[in-house]
């Protein structure tokens, strides 16, 4: 009887959960020995369900087995079946592609065998069943001359010995032995640099088109645009590490981004201000290139037509221009970061770290993500540091109230107008004069100019902080936000459920993201009956009433109106109950008036603005969060440093900082009538209030500290050139 040799199939996937139950039917249904392979799935950490689906076949069939990828990367997911695999041989299957034959993998065993090879290459088009019209279309621009590099061998029917280095995806267990295992620092290419290395090697391979595999297209130009930057970024990187891979048509989307776009500078130019005889030559040079590209798109367009229909002909003109701008767009960008990282000058060999740190503008003290930057700015060491800040636009409360160090304003207006991107240059300028070691951003406007600046005057370390969860962010924004994403060297997020969020969102590596809580400015109030007594006279509020209150911004995004309408079911069950609102804002006359038609009017106090928010706190018994979209609350941490029972809505860091307590209640966004009963709840569990007066001032202590949150950016800085931390004699 023969001994079939054991085959690995490595799925390196992410939410793949439309595809995933399709292609492990086809490979659990191969014409293969069940006990002669096994299915691998490397996950990386799905969040649409992909999981699930293979937790459930796995316990179903026992070939199949899920493993954590938490690199996310398909670089790292190949790894992860590579190592935990017990094969004789190794294959690559992704989780969206289709398997048109049933022996396939005892397609792979005879080729291996027949050969003697160690890497077996295969055909991978994008023609499986039920593609959508534009789906069609791509597969048959790809495929075509124009579509793909001539020496790729993805889309032939080559059977016998050949170059792995486009299609390689089968490989025998010595192969890791002898060229180790796949680059993690790849996001894309990471199997043509591999299979580079197989073939640098020695190592015979051999490609046959019984080894078909067919992969889905994109759906849409936006997500071809993507995929196609993605790419490009991989193949930058890729002739980085390999330059003999470079060739004069690797260059080509390359030179066709940027000619594009330098066209479209000119005649922008052209039109506003006339061109010089110079540029008038470079721009009709750049005409007749990118009108030759036309007619190169239009005679492939027409023999897919003849072919295969008139259908095609609208979208194949921008299929095409999706797949080479996009592959030039990512290649200039990484090629930008990496330009950005070699001519980084260093930081200077003594003294302490120069840190600057933009912020749109800064018009109250009290505002979040204001008053951590203050805090932060307050709390520097500085023998070790030398802080300035820096804000797009000047305020009264700045240039009366601040005191803490320099401040550099950069009088920064709309991004339309020729004098910001002057103003711009001039920061850029500054930073470098300046010897900046660090610069910090803060908001969407000053990380679009800060990390330009930052980039354009060399500064050594440049810091992205991320403090909400885009609810502005529009798709626009997302794009540019994403292409500036590459240039910083860490990312700080105020908590896991934003670090989360920005991995998934904005497409930020997890390593790169450093969670570091808000910290409280002062210290938890001691709790005592006292300190309530004095705080209810203070506002007039009855002794032996119940007391519920928020503290927020009146924004829409802060969703009072959800807080005003759960107040209404308390009142209902616990009548002598009063409602505070501590803030002010636009919202403020709206929820005045929804407030009469709840019939509250004399059950709700509107306080306005306040200063002394810590010392009003002790009146509350539960403080409220009702916000729809949070990064990490500090209205949440104050409340329990001052010994409240809290209820919110479960956004952001909430969660996290509120841990286990029994005084904690957490209620889905938007959903008035549930946090009305978690109110009606907590108020009248006295058990729930004493644990909160005598606990969540400790916990607040222990993990959201002022001391522990400037102790924790000045690690951070001191990380980012390897420093250690001097400790006086």
């Amino acid at each position: 009887m023969r001994d079939y040799p054991f085959i690995t199939v490595v799925m390196p996937v992410r939410n793949e959960a439309r595809f995933i139950a399709d292609t492990l039917g086809q490979l659990r249904g191969q014409d293969y020995p069940k006990d002669r392979f096994e299915i691998l799935v490397a996950d990386g950490m799905s969040d649409d369900g992909t999981r699930e689906i293979v937790s459930r076949i796995a316990e179903e069939d026992g070939r199949v087995r899920l493993l954590d990828n938490p690199k996310k990367r398909s670089s790292a997911g190949r790894n992860v079946g590579f190592r935990a695999g017990q094969g004789d041989y190794f294959v690559v299957v992704d989780g969206h592609c289709h398997i048109p034959d049933d022996k396939f993998l005892r397609n792979v065993s005879e080729c291996f065998e027949k050969s003697g090879a160690h890497c077996l290459g295969r055909p991978q088009p994008l023609d499986p069943p039920g593609l959508t019209p534009f789906q069609q279309s791509v597969a048959l621009a790809r495929a075509s001359r124009l579509g793909h590099g001539g020496d790729s061998l993805i889309y032939g029917d080559v059977e016998g010995f050949a170059s792995p280095v486009s299609n390689g995806a089968a490989y025998r267990r010595e192969v890791f032995e002898k060229v180790g295992y796949v680059d993690e620092n790849f996001d894309a290419c990471e199997d043509v640099e591999f299979n580079y290395r197989v073939e640098k090697a020695g190592l015979k391979a051999y490609t046959s088109p019984k080894l078909t595999v067919r992969y889905f297209p994109r759906e849409n130009l936006s997500a071809l645009v993507g995929q196609m930057r993605r790419y490009g970024r991989g193949r930058t990187r890729l002739y980085r590490k390999h330059p003999a891979l470079l060739s004069l048509s690797a260059l080509v989307p390359a030179c066709f981004a940027g000619g594009a776009a330098a066209f479209v500078a000119l005649l922008g130019l052209d039109v506003t201000f006339g061109l010089s005889a110079l540029l008038s030559v470079i721009f009709s040079a750049l005409g007749l290139a990118l009108l030759a590209y036309a007619v190169l798109v239009g005679i492939a367009t027409v023999r897919i037509c003849r072919e295969h229909g008139m259908d095609h002909a609208w979208r194949v003109p921008f299929i095409f221009l999706a797949v080479h701008g996009g592959l030039g767009l990512g290649m200039w960008e990484e090629f930008f970061v990496y330009a950005g990282q070699f001519f980084k000058r260093r930081r200077r060999a003594e003294g302490p770290l120069r840190l600057a740190f933009l912020i749109d503008a800064i018009y109250s003290p009290t505002a979040g993500t204001e008053r951590q930057l203050l805090l932060l700015l307050d709390g520097l060491d500085r023998r070790e540091f030398e802080p300035r800040l820096c804000v797009l636009q000047r305020s009264a409360w700045l240039d009366s109230e601040f005191h803490l160090c320099p401040v550099r304003v950069l009088s920064l207006g709309s991004f339309k107008s020729p004098i910001s991107w002057w103003r711009i240059l001039r920061f850029a300028l500054w930073l470098r004069g300046e010897r900046v070691d660090i610069l910090q951003v803060h908001f969407t406007d000053s990380s679009k100019v800060g990390i330009l600046a930052a980039w354009l005057g060399r500064v050594p370390g440049i810091v992205a902080t991320r403090k909400n969860q885009g609810y502005w962010m529009t798709g626009r924004e997302l794009v540019l936000q994403k292409a500036l994403n590459r240039i910083p060297e860490v990312f700080v997020a105020n908590s896991e459920a934003t670090r989360q969020w920005a991995q998934q969102t904005e497409g930020i590596s997890l390593d790169r993201i450093r969670v570091i809580p808000n910290g409280l400015a002062g210290d938890p109030i001691p709790v005592s009956d006292e300190r309530r007594a004095v705080a209810r006279e203070l506002l007039g509020l009855p002794s032996g009433a119940s007391v519920a209150g928020i503290v927020a911004n009146l924004r829409p995004v802060k969703r009072i109106d959800v807080f005003l309408r759960a107040a209404a079911i308390v009142a209902k069950e616990i009548p002598a109950t009063r409602f505070v609102v501590v803030g002010e804002g636009d919202e403020r006359i709206k929820l005045e008036a929804l407030c009469v038609k709840l019939g509250l009017t004399d059950r709700v106090m509107f306080l306005g603005r306040r200063s002394d928010v810590m010392e009003i706190l002790p009146a509350f018994d539960v403080g409220v969060l009702s916000s729809d979209s949070e990064s990490f609350s500090n209205a949440v941490v104050e409340y329990m440093a001052a010994g409240l029972a809290v209820a919110a809505t479960d956004v952001g860091g909430c969660r996290e900082a509120l841990g286990d307590s029994p005084a904690g209640a957490l209620v889905p966004p938007s959903d008035s009538e549930r946090l009305g009963k978690a109110l009606v709840r907590l108020l009248a569990d006295e058990s729930a209030l004493a644990y909160a007066r005598s606990q969540h001032p400790m916990r607040v202590q222990d993990l959201f500290s002022r001391d522990r949150y400037i102790a924790a950016y000045s690690e951070l800085y001191r990380d980012l050139f390897g420093m250690k931390k001097e400790v006086a004699a």
